[in-house]
């Protein structure tokens, strides 16, 4: 995290960030232990989401309230729901409207539940952002773990429908396993 901070810490001076106390905060971060009066050690953490230190302590968290969760499902399904990379003014309204058409799509699994025409959704979803340095561009995208393949398979459907212009390709139905929840909470 150290040499990440420094960048950042230079970055932000030269485009006059406001964020400069939190990369200094980074750069600090777990710095100084500390012996308590009862022996136990203590540190500070800066607790920023760019933090290399505390985000794996926060995905170590996710990951111990979640998994006894996931364990209760009993046909679970690592699922990827990927659109076309888009370039950086478009970001939030790419992510805007995925977050739109997955509410309007659990909408559509509730209404079928209640009709008993399907298994009601249940499931974890994450969003995931990745940048291209080579195209300049992002690349939005979730994953999520659901039961029933079937559930999976309707969810890439009805995905595609809502993005023609999405590679097929991309996205992804495979059984999940521990290595999908270290995926989804990375």
């Amino acid at each position: 995290s150290r040499r990440l901070s420094i960048q950042l810490v230079n970055a932000g001076k030269k485009n006059g960030s406001n964020l400069i106390t939190s990369y200094w905060r980074t750069m600090r971060c777990c710095e100084a232990i500390s012996k308590m009066h009862d022996d136990t050690l203590r540190t500070e953490y800066c607790k920023n989401r760019w933090c290399m230190v505390c985000n794996s302590i926060r995905t170590a968290q996710l990951i111990e309230d979640y998994v006894p969760l996931l364990e209760e499902l009993p046909n679970k399904y690592f699922v990827t729901l990927t659109i076309p990379n888009v370039i950086g003014l478009e970001l939030p309204i790419a992510i805007t409207n995925m977050q739109k058409t997955f509410n309007s799509m659990r909408k559509v699994f509730t209404k079928r539940h209640m009709k008993n025409e399907n298994q009601y959704l249940v499931g974890i979803r994450k969003l995931e952002c990745t940048y291209n340095a080579i195209f300049n561009d992002y690349h939005p995208h979730y994953h999520l773990i659901v039961d029933g393949k079937q559930n999976a398979e309707d969810i890439v459907s009805y995905w595609l429908k809502k993005y023609p212009n999405a590679n097929r390709k991309a996205q992804d139905i495979r059984s999940a396993d521990e290595n999908s929840v270290k995926e989804l909470f990375k």
